[in-house]
């Protein structure tokens, strides 16, 4: 079974003209409650990389696998990126000293 095929949707330039032509307090407003997101108005994806990088997502385990090694963002990455949790919540990391694979087990 093939992956599926990637369709990568430009931004409607309407989107990043109503963005552009927003006060400055507003856009204040709008990046106090979902951070930086609105700047990916200006990104230009990289086509053939997000086609490439399909190829190695796993559906099933919401992870990119190469060869046998498994790479997802963490729970705090996905928060983040989605903007809960904010500076309340840091990155996860062990206790200094502790073998971060003993935790797992």
């Amino acid at each position: 079974m093939g992956r599926p095929e990637v369709d990568v949707i430009p931004v409607p330039e309407n989107l990043k003209t109503l963005w552009e032509n927003l006060d400055p307090r507003h856009q204040d407003y709008v990046k106090k409650h979902i951070g930086f997101l609105p700047t990916l108005l200006k990104v230009e994806p990289h086509i053939a990389m997000v086609k490439a990088f399909i190829h190695f997502w796993n559906p099933m385990t919401s992870t990119f696998v190469f060869n046998q090694y498994e790479l997802t963002p963490t729970i705090e990455e996905f928060w983040k990126a989605i903007g809960l949790g904010k500076a309340s919540l840091g990155f996860v990391t062990p206790p200094i000293g502790q073998d971060p694979i003993s935790l797992l087990r």
